[in-house]
């Protein structure tokens, strides 16, 4: 299927968890959808600088770019912008950015993917890489600890209470 149409296609029946009012005025699912996030990268950031310095600052530094940029070429283009969503990212985007295409956000989901995949996948696969060097229980849980929090808790806090909008394009039917 090539991405014009991709981008037309029906989505499928999918429900957020929050109504529309709740999930814009609501701290605590602000605070509900970041914080996993936050403890995510943080994990990360920690698996990381086990391995060198350099390396766990280079990570915080694009975690923090690529958010910039989902605010910029996501958020920009979602129906919120210029209000106030689930995750608070609209309100930093509108004071930074202005708005786009709300039409085109389906085009989104491919950036957004390739944007926070580094932040995802970088500190596993070097823990792993760090397992097998040189075993030592610390950095095995913190490997177990980011796994669990970037695949399991994270995903499902966002499905529940997060990015609704990024969700519905990503679950369409194929």
């Amino acid at each position: 299927m090539n991405p014009a149409q991709d981008a037309q296609e029906p989505i499928r029946n999918f429900e957020c968890s929050l109504e529309d009012g709740e999930r814009a005025r609501s701290w605590p699912h602000f605070l509900a959808d970041n914080t996993p996030t936050i403890i995510t990268y943080t994990i990360g950031a920690v698996m990381l600088y086990y391995f060198h310095v350099f390396a766990a600052l280079a990570y915080v530094v694009y975690c923090v770019v690529s958010t910039v940029f989902i605010w910029k070429y996501v958020c920009t283009y979602c129906h919120y912008f210029g209000g106030v969503c689930q995750c608070g990212f609209s309100v930093a985007a509108t004071r930074l950015f202005k708005k786009g295409d709300e039409s085109k956000i389906g085009n989104r989901k491919k950036l957004l993917a390739a944007l926070v995949i580094p932040c995802w996948m970088g500190p596993p696969l070097t823990g792993i890489y760090m397992l097998v060097v040189g075993f030592s229980w610390t950095l095995l849980w913190l490997f177990l600890a980011f796994a669990t929090m970037a695949f399991a808790i994270t995903p499902y806090i966002s499905w529940k209470i997060g990015c609704c909008d990024i969700w519905r394009y990503f679950s369409r039917s194929r």
